[in-house]
């Protein structure tokens, strides 16, 4: 039975491709047409995930679909313009997007696409059931609470659920406009920052602010309820009608005072309201957990766009009950392709098995093997060295100082580079990161990089170490540990890491062990392969292009070396 996923109708469009069970391929379609966060409907990706798997949309069983449009029609919401746009897409182009890339001629559509006496059903699945599907089905967890919080979706921003055996039973839910999801972003757009897309920088310029300065008024805008849900004080916000010029109102300039420009240097205000942000975010969430008893367990799924905040998420296990947090390596809208998947499976089709789906590899794409590079290389008339030991190689050259932009096999599905499309270095040279900020991402200096490690050492160096494959949570470094790596030491002495094991990653791990061999440090500097604003690279012509408008001297991508003096590379053609 083949399951097609589709996140359509917003930002981070995607196609995922379950087969009997198992996730088989999965892609963003930012990846393919390299519009970062594109809305675009995913036809390329669904195209990408066919070809995978060498079928046609007519093999497809069910089409899954994270979003309902007909909660929204539960009650009209005449201002909001925004759900009305894309709810007609969803219903009527959806069928047709699938139709048009099909040979064979179609007989009938009515909640399904009929190819003779073969037929696709069409479902549209609760968005945040959806959210919540992944880090459940995938956690290991036989009973869990779920927290599933975004912008919106649907007409919920928040949804409190209890998962146990294989279903997912709402407990509580919030409703738009009341959404921490849209508290975050609209800070973010008050901060000089483009919402939706912009807050890994206010998350990232928060550590350097002094939170006590703003906490008390930024508490105005948005406070926990006795309930252990939570309310946003309306009259400072404007996002309610999706309309208006910026989403706060005027009473929040009188209270923080004005808005900051783009082009305006961020001043110690800026950061101050930043690190009241991030702490009022921290303690809204907290307050959900700490207040919601149900069920008595100590296991927890995140998701939604909100469990993006991978530093709210590092404190949970000491902040809260739940010493088990799931959280996917997609929880944002980009991951509901996939979930939508997992939850019409285990919901309509098999029966849940807490060890079935645990720890869900992220690198989801086709294969991209050696073959297929030094046909790209040879085509583009690129020079290039092959590499008996690309890991050893790799570990020598960052040991020397070198930046690496390092490419293999299959990509991370998400936003988070995890060893497969990175950029890699040194993160023994406290000036690594301010040449990579300057030379390679050209961005902001106080945005940190993440420390991939090797899983063996993680407690060495982390407080309340834990495995944290995604780079989904903040740790903070032992005491004398962060001064050895700053490159990757937040202001704060934390670290975003990656644990990096054999089973997930196994060249990724020898890359790492063997610069721990050299050095003695079992982590390298992590950041994503791409330049700022464009999406992480997907092909090979995307690594080149990259690779030859940025400042990185050297591109390992398979077993090929390639550098930019081509003078010290001799083609093994």
């Amino acid at each position: 039975m083949y399951i097609l996923g589709l996140r359509a109708g917003g930002y981070d469009t995607s196609c995922a491709l379950m087969k009997d069970g198992k996730i088989v391929c999965a892609i963003c379609e930012e990846r393919l047409t390299r519009e970062k966060r594109t809305k675009r409907f995913p036809i390329n990706a669904v195209k990408y995930c066919l070809e995978h798997e060498k079928i046609s949309i007519s093999d497809i069983n069910h089409v899954v679909v994270p979003w309902n449009p007909g909660i929204n029609l539960e009650r009209t919401f005449t201002a909001h313009s925004e759900i009305h746009r894309f709810m007609p897409e969803m219903l009527y182009s959806i069928p047709n997007y699938l139709i048009g890339i099909s040979d064979e001629p179609t007989t009938e559509i009515e909640q399904a696409i009929k190819f003779g006496k073969r037929e696709i059903r069409v479902h549209y699945l609760n968005h945040h059931l959806c959210h919540s599907a992944l880090p459940y089905y995938t956690s290991g967890f036989g009973k869990a609470l779920i927290l599933s919080m975004d912008a919106w979706g649907e007409k919920t921003s928040t949804l409190l659920g209890m998962a146990d055996k294989g279903r997912i039973e709402k407990l509580w839910e919030i409703e738009f406009p009341n959404s921490l999801g849209m508290f975050y972003q609209t800070m973010t757009e008050y901060l000089g920052f483009s919402p939706q897309g912009d807050e890994w920088k206010v998350m990232g310029a928060a550590s350097y602010g002094n939170k006590d300065r703003y906490k008390d008024k930024i508490f105005q805008l948005i406070h926990p309820a006795r309930d252990g849900k939570f309310e946003v004080n309306l009259s400072f916000f404007d996002y309610m009608s999706f309309t208006k010029k910026y989403h706060f109102s005027d009473k929040m300039v009188n209270l923080l005072g004005p808005k900051r420009s783009k082009a305006e240097k961020l001043t110690e205000r800026h950061i101050d309201i930043a690190s009241a942000v991030q702490h009022v975010f921290e303690e809204i969430v907290f307050h959900i957990l700490n207040k919601n008893k149900a069920g008595n367990v100590n296991n927890l799924c995140l998701s939604g766009g909100s469990a993006m905040n991978c530093v709210a998420n590092g404190k949970i296990s000491w902040r809260t009950r739940f010493k088990n947090v799931s959280i996917s390596f997609a929880p944002d809208d980009a991951g509901s392709s996939i979930g939508a998947c997992f939850f019409y499976w285990y919901n309509n089709v098999a029966r849940f098995s807490p060890s079935g789906n645990k720890l869900l590899s992220p690198y989801l794409s086709k294969d991209c093997d050696d073959g297929q590079i030094k046909s790209a290389l040879n085509g583009f008339k690129i020079a290039y060295k092959e590499l008996k030991d690309p890991a050893r190689t790799a570990a020598e050259l960052i040991a020397e100082g070198e930046m690496v932009g390092w490419f293999q096999g299959k990509m991370e599905f998400g936003q988070r580079a995890l060893g497969n499309r990175s950029i890699l270095a040194d993160p023994r040279v406290k000036e690594m990161k301010d040449r990579i900020n300057n030379a390679v991402k050209f961005r902001e200096s106080f945005r940190p990089f993440a420390p991939s490690i090797l899983d063996e050492y993680g407690d060495e160096y982390f407080e309340r170490y834990e495995f944290i494959p995604y780079m989904e949570k903040v740790l903070n470094f032992k005491k004398g540990k962060g001064r050895l790596v700053p490159a990757v030491c937040h202001a704060d002495g934390t670290g975003r890491l990656q644990s990096v094991s054999k089973r997930l990653n196994p060249l990724f791990w020898e890359l790492i062990d063997e610069f721990r061999k050299i050095t003695g440090i079992p982590m390298v500097l992590n950041t994503s392969f791409n330049l700022n604003g464009e999406p992480i690279v997907h092909s090979v012509k995307d690594a080149l292009r990259t690779f030859y408008s940025c400042g990185l001297d050297i591109l390992i991508i398979g077993r090929y070396l390639v550098r930019k003096d081509v003078g010290d590379v001799k083609s093994s053609t």
